[in-house]
């Protein structure tokens, strides 16, 4: 009998149950393609009451001293714990964040003089009835996403792993399903939607490439820089894409 192959973990890390639901599936077909024995996880971030999902890069008491530190104790190792699965069984670590608008000046927060505290989003403001809120918000989130985005890998336990972030703008909802303030029943359907037209990796392709143009031919880096300036935040763009043209082009050469 075979010696049974050694498990090849890709993790994404995400904000929800709903983005999972979305991706999983797309991308483990494109996981497939480059290696039939890679394995794809998801992760989300633990709350003090014990539930998952949520922004680490908005959390309170996250900030840029310490956001790598809390990745691992609190969305990854959570993981490793319910799995079973060893640092050392982890090939890359993908994180999926929302941008939020997190990088606008601060006279683009304005309020409505509502009740209602969920912001909610257009393409060159904020609305909210919380304006200092949103504001703080947004410098945390900017601070701890200008981390993340100079890391090429991410302490786990003892171990350096391969690490990168991708965005959506101004969120996950914005850029896949055009709708920038989705409710919960919302984002459920058309998770489950998403994933079931976009199961096979070439369909998955096609709907970056027709939906987002701009970064097409950004580095990474160049992406990130892009996303950052101006309202860009708020407007519908991704760098998904080239997450995606570097996986294809992994199976593609079979690297």
């Amino acid at each position: 009998m075979g010696k049974r192959p050694k498990k090849k973990i890709f993790l994404f890390l995400v904000e929800g149950v709903s983005d999972r639901n979305a991706l999983e599936v797309p991308f483990g077909q494109l996981l497939e393609d480059i290696d039939p024995d890679i394995v794809l996880e998801f992760a989300m971030l633990m709350q003090d009451d014990g539930s998952f999902g949520g922004d680490i890069t908005s959390k309170n008491g996250i900030h840029p001293d310490n956001i790598e530190r809390f990745i691992d104790e609190i969305m990854v190792s959570p993981l490793l714990k319910r799995t079973g699965l060893y640092p050392k069984d982890i090939v890359e670590i993908i994180h999926f964040v929302d941008m939020d608008g997190a990088y606008i000046d601060d006279n683009l927060v304005v309020t409505d003089g509502g009740n209602e505290d969920k912001p909610v989003y257009y393409p060159d403001i904020i609305v909210t009835a919380n304006p200092d809120h949103v504001k703080e918000r947004n410098l945390c989130k900017s601070a701890n996403l200008d981390v993340l985005t100079s890391l090429s890998s991410i302490k786990i336990g003892s171990k350096k792993i391969k690490y990168s972030v991708y965005y959506f703008s101004c969120n996950l909802d914005h850029f896949l399903y055009r709708d920038a303030n989705s409710d919960e029943h919302g984002k459920v359907r058309r998770a489950a939607e998403f994933s079931m037209k976009h199961e096979t990796s070439g369909s998955l392709e096609r709907f970056f490439e027709e939906n987002e143009t701009v970064t097409t031919d950004m580095t990474y880096g160049e992406s990130w820089d892009f996303i950052k300036s101006g309202e860009n935040s708020l407007k519908r763009h991704t760098n998904v894409n080239l997450l995606i043209k570097r996986l294809k082009a992994i199976a593609e050469n079979h690297i």
